[in-house]
């Protein structure tokens, strides 16, 4: 916890010299700025995957597939922090032969998981406020595959 309080510190710092005189919109876009790359840290990073991650336009969008055998662990697949609102359209599937698996997204306190159907398929348009907003998949001695498509609703 140190460790991010000593972090928060020279962001803000960096913040306050950036905006230097310029108006609200500067001020909101170094803030942005700051909230986003603190935001970022939450995600697994890509060597501690359990699965591969392609990555979109941003943190938000992408790839993911994972071709389990006994999975234990969790991947924080997509996201972050914002002041935006974002609308995201999950696409995906999950094949189980053993064990359990759960995906969850996050936003602030309220979570949602997505359910796939009868035929493991995932579809689900997901609007979330600003703040901070994660997709994770969790797996419990999980056997079998998972893929999903974060992307930004039309």
């Amino acid at each position: 916890m140190k460790l991010r309080k000593i972090w928060v510190l020279p962001l803000l710092l960096a913040l306050v010299c950036s905006v230097g005189c310029g108006g609200k919109a500067d001020l909101l876009h170094g803030y942005e700025k700051v909230v986003s790359s603190m935001g970022s840290l939450a995600r697994t990073s890509e060597h501690k995957l359990i699965g591969t991650r392609t990555c979109g336009s941003d943190n938000y969008t992408g790839a993911y597939a994972a071709t389990c055998r006994q999975a234990r662990g969790k991947d924080v697949v997509f996201g972050g922090c914002s002041l935006q609102a974002r609308r995201l359209q999950v696409t995906g599937s999950v094949a189980c032969q053993s064990g359990f698996v759960q995906l969850i997204v996050k936003n602030g306190s309220d979570e949602l998981w997505l359910t796939p159907d009868a035929n493991g398929n995932i579809s689900q348009e997901i609007t979330g406020s600003g703040g901070d907003w994660y997709l994770s998949v969790e797996y419990a001695d999980f056997s079998g595959s998972v893929t999903l498509c974060s992307a930004y609703a039309k």
